[in-house]
C-alpha cells in the first residue's frame, strides 16, 4: 500500500485461522479524498500493482456516549451524522471479558470483529448487538463504525473481479461496557 507521496507500507494477513481473514496496514495520516495505490505481487500469477483506492470521509458517531453500558445480547442504537452516499458497518474490537480462557477470548474477539449488515448512511441511525443469543458475558469493547465505499478502481490483472472490493474508513473507536 502506498499513501500519497509516501513510502510503501506492507500489509499483513490478520485472522488466518478465523472467519474474519483480512489484510491490514498502519498508514501515516491520510485525509478524505486521498488516493492510495495497492500493489499486489503474486508468486503464482501476474502481479496487480495498480489498484487505486480513494479514502472516504469517516462517519461521525454521535451516540452512544463512550463508557455507556449495555446488555451483551440486546440491540442498542448507534447514531452517526447522516451522509447521502455510501453505507455504514458496525463491528467491535474486544477489550476483555471476565472469566474466559485465552482461546475463548480469541473466539469471541473473532466473532465480534465481523462486520454487521451494511446500514444506509443517509438514515443516520442503526442498531448494534455486541454478542447475540442470550449471552452472560461481562466485557469491554470498542464500537467501530465505518463508512463503506464500494468504488475501488481494481488493477486490470484482476479481470474485472468486483466481489468483496471495498474501502472502510472508521470513526475513532467508542469504548463501551457490556454486562448481563
Amino acid at each position: 500500500m502506498r499513501p500519497p507521496g509516501g513510502a510503501a507500507v506492507p500489509m499483513a494477513v490478520v485472522g488466518v485461522d478465523t472467519v474474519s481473514v483480512r489484510y491490514e496496514a498502519t498508514l501515516p495520516a491520510v485525509a478524505s479524498g486521498d488516493q492510495l495505490v495497492l500493489a499486489l505481487a503474486r508468486a503464482s500469477d501476474v502481479g496487480a500493482p495498480d489498484t487505486r483506492i480513494t479514502i472516504p470521509p469517516a462517519p461521525e458517531v454521535t451516540a452512544p456516549a463512550a463508557g455507556t453500558e449495555f446488555r451483551p445480547d440486546q440491540p442498542f442504537p448507534v447514531a452517526c451524522t447522516p451522509f447521502a452516499d455510501d453505507a455504514v458497518e458496525l463491528r467491535f474490537a474486544l477489550g476483555w471479558c471476565d472469566g474466559l480462557t485465552v482461546e475463548e477470548a480469541d473466539a469471541v474477539a473473532a466473532l465480534v470483529a465481523l462486520p454487521g449488515p451494511l446500514e444506509d448512511g443517509l438514515a443516520g441511525t442503526a442498531e448494534a448487538t455486541f454478542f447475540p443469543g442470550g449471552s452472560t458475558l461481562s466485557c469491554t469493547a470498542d464500537l467501530l463504525a465505518g463508512r463503506v465505499r464500494e468504488t475501488v478502481d481494481l488493477d486490470a490483472a484482476f479481470g474485472g473481479l468486483r466481489a468483496g472490493s471495498r474501502i472502510v474508513r472508521e470513526a475513532p473507536p467508542r469504548a463501551l461496557t457490556f454486562a448481563p
